[in-house]
């Protein structure tokens, strides 16, 4: 579970990056900060990579964010 954090993505590629490594993923209710190419997240497939993507939001703007934004 990732949960209720400040997901800063200023110094790597992505401050999400989710492969087809584990199960039972839970990201929610997270403020992200886009890494260096601008995208918050790269591979979030909900059911696939991810079980649940929900209330996470641009931490400057707070805009909700979809799965691989």
């Amino acid at each position: 579970m990732i949960e209720n954090n400040r997901l800063d993505g200023n110094h790597g590629t992505y401050p999400i990056f989710a492969p087809f490594l584990a199960t039972n993923i839970h990201i929610n209710n997270n403020r992200i900060i886009p890494g260096i190419y601008g995208r918050h997240a790269t591979s979030v497939i909900i059911g696939t990579t991810v079980t649940e993507y929900n209330g996470n939001v641009d931490d400057a703007t707070g805009v909700l964010l979809a799965p691989d934004d």
